[in-house]
């Protein structure tokens, strides 16, 4: 068996204590005054619904994807609702919940997930879990759409135990290639919502994204860390944000989990001081990376890197050129950098509802050699530069259907195939705001 442990495990710099710390101190704050009242009950969990999107990455017109629940005892069918007993510790459990997925409305349910508990107390629990897992299923089928087939036999059994310390673990079942154990320990203990659901998707992610190492600590493979940074990214994205009994803020998430590490592999580049370490750092900074791609790239461009990466070596100081194979093979070459994914600490930028405003933006590219065209959306004042490395894109005359272009040629410069800053400079005195930036080589366009 391959076992992960997750015994409160955090990656260093702590954050994940910083936010289950700020969301208790809110919680506290918030909290009434001491009554002789009973608190109330929690809300039920619905036995049945729909993942709807709002992420306006995804495609247009994905149909509902269904999800449904039952409890079934001791004594149903072993093989279609999971087993009776823990494969681990042998024993028995006397009931399961089966949670099952549907594409759409004309297909069939498929069983997903099997929550196994043992005490009629931890129903809500386990239904919790539950509606959980079918989010973190969707979500990764559809924005990753590698593996996954929702009409596949693949099924995950998660055991709800009272022993141990508050955590979780995943363990692969060799025996059968269909099977995977997640157990969550300690589960009379209590967690904020945002650490349960954190819990559900690290372990999850160990199964559904590629491997990313090895790391001498805190584990061996980082595909549990940066993927509950993604799912739980997702989650927040499409508002699912009340998927347990209170709301988790998805604003103090992204401040607290996912925004440090991006700006740290910003600011330090792809090359930073901890690129070359297999140890926290070194794990920190190949998380960030990943966070920065999904930040500055469409959801394809990105996708395909996970992909490229699953089917490549796992060490993440080959991730440059799995990268750099990704955008060579973009047909047509041509793609779109979010301009939020800038250089923290070499940008004058402000990010607020509405885009960035700039006097000065960088960001980290990787072109390859030859000539590229930058877009930029409306007419810009003259006085804008644009710098790549060594490199200085040209303004071309007029506008292209109201937006404004640079041009450079790439291959004329010395080992032009790497990452370089490409900076953005307004007019003196001038604040520009800014959406997106568009590369093409001109025969894509």
């Amino acid at each position: 068996m391959n076992t992960h442990h997750r015994r409160n495990r955090r990656l260093r710099a702590g954050l994940g204590l910083t936010f289950i710390a700020l969301l208790a101190l809110a919680a506290f704050a918030r909290a009434p005054a001491l009554s002789q009242e009973a608190a109330p009950e929690p809300a039920k969990v619905p036995k049945d619904g729909v993942v709807e999107y709002s992420d306006p990455r995804l495609p247009a017109g994905l149909p509902l994807r269904r999800w449904g629940m039952f409890i079934v005892s001791a004594r149903g069918p072993t093989s279609t609702y999971g087993p009776l007993k823990d494969p681990k510790t042998g024993d028995a459990y006397r009931y399961r919940l089966v949670v099952r997925i549907s594409p759409d409305e004309d297909t069939a349910f498929t069983v997903r997930f099997t929550v196994h508990f043992n005490q009629a107390t931890d129903d809500h629990l386990a239904r919790l879990v539950g509606r959980a897992m079918v989010h973190f299923y969707w979500i990764g089928r559809d924005y990753l759409k590698f593996g996954l087939d929702p009409n596949s036999n693949q099924r995950y059994d998660i055991w709800l135990t009272h022993d141990g310390e508050p955590g979780a673990e995943h363990i692969l079942n060799r025996a059968s290639r269909i099977r995977s154990d997640i157990y969550l320990y300690a589960v009379d203990e209590a967690r904020a919502p945002a650490e349960w659901l954190r819990e559900l998707a690290h372990e999850y992610s160990h199964d559904i994204l590629p491997p990313l190492g090895p790391f001498t600590e805190p584990e061996k493979w980082a595909d549990g860390y940066y993927g509950e940074r993604l799912l739980m990214k997702w989650l927040i994205d499409n508002g699912f944000t009340k998927l347990w009994d209170q709301e988790i803020d998805g604003q103090a998430y992204i401040e607290n989990q996912i925004a440090p590490l991006r700006s740290r592999f910003l600011n330090a580049g792809p090359s930073g001081p901890d690129s070359p370490k297999t140890d926290a750092n070194g794990m920190e900074h190949y998380i960030g990376y990943l966070l920065a791609m999904e930040q500055m790239h469409e959801l394809p461009v990105f996708r395909t890197l996970l992909y490229k990466i699953s089917r490549s070596s796992p060490r993440p100081q080959g991730i440059s050129l799995t990268y750099k194979g990704v955008l060579q093979g973009l047909k047509p070459k041509a793609y779109t950098v979010d301009a939020s994914a800038f250089i923290p600490a070499r940008s004058k930028s402000t990010l607020g509802a509405n885009g960035l405003v700039f006097t000065e933006a960088a960001y980290w590219l990787h072109l390859t050699g030859g000539r590229w065209q930058l877009t930029l959306p409306g007419v810009l004042p003259a006085g804008v530069e644009v710098t790549y490395g060594p490199v200085k894109f040209e303004r071309m005359m007029g506008s292209v259907g109201g937006n404004t272009v640079f041009e450079a040629n790439i291959s004329g410069v010395r080992t032009p195939i790497q990452w370089r800053q490409l900076v953005i400079t307004a007019p003196e005195g001038m604040a520009i705001p800014l959406t997106k930036l568009r590369f093409a080589q001109p025969a894509a366009l």
